[in-house]
């Protein structure tokens, strides 16, 4: 939340409202609102943006990381993801190794 001010629906800063209305799409927030923790007001619910998801998330789902961007889901894909093409580079130059000797 900006200093006492509220998100309009576009992510423009509305001083007249009374509550925040999160957008449908994360365009054209600011980082800062971007990477905030948003609280639900009907439930109490805290949720945050997931830039992996690219949706919002509670805010439970980022685990001990709480100021991460990615939720513990996309950081373990981003962590398989990783180590999947680790593997295929070291296979890559094993055989281009093996090829030169030959």
């Amino acid at each position: 939340k900006h200093a006492n001010s509220k998100k309009s629906g576009d992510g423009s800063i509305d001083k007249n409202n009374g509550f925040a209305i999160i957008p449908t799409q994360n365009k054209g927030l600011c980082t800062l609102c971007d990477v905030n923790v948003w609280v639900v007001c009907q439930s109490g619910l805290e949720i945050k943006w997931c830039k992996g998801c690219k949706n919002f998330r509670p805010w439970a789902a980022f685990g001990d990381k709480g100021l991460a961007t990615k939720c513990l889901r996309c950081r373990e894909r981003q962590r398989e993801k990783y180590a999947l093409q680790k593997e295929e580079k070291e296979k890559a130059r094993l055989l281009a190794k093996s090829k030169g000797k030959a």
